[in-house]
């Protein structure tokens, strides 16, 4: 990811501050967000995308945020931006004024807000992940919600379950088309659920001793 500006050290140094309320108040383990963040952005609040709209320091892409501003901003003093955003008859997100429109998107560079609303992300997934696998999810499986949404990460671990040496690619064209380096491996072979979940697992981390210069976080 390119178009990185430099976050000042002193907002670095907070970080995990401000990520540690985030999971506390949503019940969420730390070192998932802390890696998380360090996976998306390299802990950069600023960070913004070169081939999609994500941005923030938990890369969110328009629609992502916008509906989790409609359905949480109120417990954030965000009432206002809640009555702009609506939701048109095929379910997407739309603000009509386009300044407002500006600056609900521009919050996704205020690092608290951004962790906020990735810890409820967060526990929103596991809470609906845990209904249709029938098991409390781990935090690769939040991660792979992540990825491919919680419909598709719920559909990937049933699958997973029910054949883990299965090719995922076979289930998940789209998502395959869009990104070989995760469902192929460097001779061009597609990967089973397994291999896949377990390469999330060792990037979380990969993830997580980076974003803690190498100490162990709390869970």
């Amino acid at each position: 990811m390119s178009n990185l500006t430099i976050t000042p050290d002193y907002e670095r140094r907070s970080l995990p501050a401000v990520i540690a309320r985030s999971a506390q108040r949503n019940g969420v383990d730390f070192k998932y967000l802390m890696a998380q963040a360090q996976l998306e952005s390299g802990m950069r609040p600023d960070a913004k995308a070169d081939t999609s709209s994500a941005t923030g320091l938990y890369q969110f892409v328009e629609q992502t945020w916008l509906g989790l501003v409609k359905q949480k901003g109120d417990a954030y003093g965000l009432g206002w931006a809640q009555d702009a955003i609506s939701q048109n008859r095929n379910g997407k997100f739309i603000i009509a004024d386009k300044s407002q429109k500006s600056s609900i998107l521009a919050l996704r560079n205020d690092p608290t807000l951004s962790a906020n609303l990735a810890g409820e992300f967060a526990r929103d997934n596991s809470n609906y992940l845990e209904s249709r696998i029938g098991r409390e999810p781990e935090s690769v499986d939040l991660y792979l919600a992540h990825f491919l949404g919680p419909a598709g990460a719920g559909k990937f671990l049933r699958a997973h379950d029910a054949n883990p040496h299965a090719s995922a690619a076979v289930s998940f064209g789209d998502a395959a088309r869009s990104n070989r380096s995760i469902f192929y491996d460097r001779a061009g072979g597609a990967r089973s659920f397994q291999e896949i979940r377990n390469l999330f697992v060792r990037k979380l981390e990969a993830a997580s001793i980076t974003a803690s210069g190498g100490n162990n976080f709390p869970t």
